[in-house]
């Protein structure tokens, strides 16, 4: 109820602040509209099939990347710790990869998978794939060696080693790398559907507002955008705190 209460505060204070400046600052609507305008659009919004089918196309691809980048990231890490000749050989290239900014690749993104869907998700799941790779190799380093040591007094072979030690020490910086790779996701597939275009998708829907000067329904699809993201964000923080609710006891 707590959050609940600071969440509404929060938004009042900003739709006021908001407000405000338009009405005393003589702000120009065509750039800044006032926010009953923005929510009178966020509500012919929700009205129009347009948007739904740019919200699902956005989510397909969005969900179609994070998953298979999870997967590929995840198998990678656990692959790059179990053998340490193969970490030594291709860190320097993870390193590298980690470095190119994502904007980059586009074009070559482009160059081999078109403008399709197919581009979007490789792009999305390459940005994820990399960021879990990361977290999955540091957490599995950072395993108590306390308790491996444990393990190896009870003469556990290996693989019960991984599976009653090493996952759960792992799985804190696992999920929390999953936690920021949902943001990463739906960044790079908004802004690959901006850059590369798309018959739907949110990111076209902003970019064509903007274009022909609609900022109420540009500011419209940015605001659900961005609660789709803060509430995609909220369900997995409470699904995180319950999945690790074994974690410093």
């Amino acid at each position: 109820m707590h959050r609940i209460l600071s969440i509404i505060i929060s938004i009042c204070f900003i739709v006021g602040i908001w407000h405000v400046s338009v009405q005393f600052f003589f702000l120009s609507p065509l750039l800044v509209p006032s926010p009953f305008t923005v929510g009178s659009e966020m509500v012919e919004l929700l009205k129009s099939p347009d948007w739904w089918h740019d919200t699902w196309a956005t989510l397909y691809r969005f969900t179609a990347g994070l998953l298979m980048g999870t997967l590929g990231g995840v198998a990678g890490g656990f692959i790059l710790c179990m053998f340490v000749g193969v970490d030594r050989v291709l860190s320097g290239c993870v390193d590298f990869f980690r470095s190119v900014p994502i904007a980059a690749l586009i074009p070559l993104v482009m160059l081999l998978f078109g403008i399709g869907d197919n581009a979007k998700i490789v792009l999305s799941a390459f940005v994820v794939a990399l960021l879990m790779l990361v977290q999955t190799k540091y957490g599995i380093r950072d395993a108590d060696t306390v308790r491996l040591t444990v393990g190896r007094l009870f003469r556990w072979d290996l693989i019960t080693r991984w599976r009653c030690v090493v996952f759960y020490e792992a799985l804190p910086a696992v999920l929390h790398g999953f936690r920021l790779a949902i943001s990463f996701s739906l960044i790079v597939v908004v802004v690959s559907e901006m850059i590369m275009g798309a018959s739907y998708g949110v990111g076209t829907g902003i970019l064509n507002a903007q274009l022909v000067y609609n900022t109420s329904e540009m500011y419209a699809r940015i605001i659900f955008i961005g609660m789709i993201g803060f509430i995609m964000n909220m369900l997995y923080l409470k699904f995180e705190n319950s999945a690790l609710h074994w974690v410093g006891k």
